[in-house]
């Protein structure tokens, strides 16, 4: 996991050079490009939001399982000094710290009902991976910028449940249904995401999740072979179907990005337009 976080991180600090790299060179090469797309300009302008920003998704990525293997490391007592030292700086630092200090600057906008802050770069480059999928209202009621808050405590949730519990599979799956079940009530509660379509496949995923919790149910007991060989293979469809959705969702995802994308560009040129408007005036 440790060799896939690092790769992870690297790729997206390199993806994070190279979007700046086009931009720099669009720049002093005086492409037409440089002139349409603002976000190039916000890149060069703004490169170091702009890994600082590469870094945070990927520790979004992998803020699940790093959790769960600090807290499972920390639920071994006797283990080696030095991998619960580093288990309890991965907890306090990252799965807790950052994502503390994120959500502090991500909700005070919010809480001053200004909206504006979350088009700037320091907002849009750094902390867009949590906010940027969820609606966007001017009417508090009507927001769902502060969404993003119960994803990452519900993956905390899980890791803490399936790492303090592993010596008890009734605590885990008790543990497991009651966060998924939850979880699920806010998603269907809410529909925080801009496309509904995210909204369902994400409420699928967790409706999945919870029959795969439900079938390890029989795995406690003497059940017989021949039906833990049927459950596995119903839970590995199960598992299929989820990764399916998954994937789904991550690509309408990207495609609610480029479109804030598109719909950025598109507000810049109104800007100019109307500076230029005021100017002959």
């Amino acid at each position: 996991m440790l060799i896939s976080f690092c790769c992870t991180m690297a790729v997206a600090l390199a993806v994070a050079l190279l979007i700046w790299l086009f931009a720099w060179t669009c720049k002093h090469l005086q492409s037409n490009w440089f002139n349409k797309w603002s976000f190039l300009k916000t890149a060069v302008e703004n490169v170091h939001f702009l890994m600082l920003g590469g870094i945070l998704r990927a520790l979004i990525l992998f803020y699940y399982p790093i959790t769960l293997f600090a807290i499972y490391q920390l639920a071994l007592i006797k283990d080696c000094w030095l991998f619960i030292f580093l288990a309890v700086i991965c907890i306090v630092f990252l799965s807790l710290g950052v994502m503390i200090f994120c959500g502090y600057k991500i909700l005070q906008p919010l809480k001053r009902n200004e909206l504006e802050e979350y088009k700037k770069p320091s907002y849009a480059l750094l902390y867009g991976s949590l906010y940027s999928q969820y609606i966007e209202d001017s009417s508090f009621k009507l927001t769902r910028i502060w969404f993003f808050i119960f994803p990452i405590t519900y993956d905390f949730l899980r890791a803490l449940v399936i790492g303090l519990g592993q010596r008890s599979a009734i605590a885990q799956i008790i543990g497991l249904l009651i966060t998924d079940i939850i979880f699920l009530i806010l998603l269907i509660t809410y529909k925080p995401f801009k496309r509904p379509l995210m909204s369902y496949l994400k409420i699928g995923v967790i409706v999945l999740q919870i029959v795969i919790v439900i079938l390890l149910i029989p795995f406690i007991g003497n059940t017989p072979l021949l039906y833990r060989i049927i459950i596995e293979y119903v839970m590995k469809s199960l598992q299929f179907i989820i990764t399916i959705l998954l994937v789904t969702f991550a690509i309408v995802a990207l495609s609610v990005v480029i479109r804030n994308f598109m719909k950025g560009n598109e507000e810049d040129k109104d800007d100019n337009r109307s500076l230029i408007k005021e100017e002959k005036m």
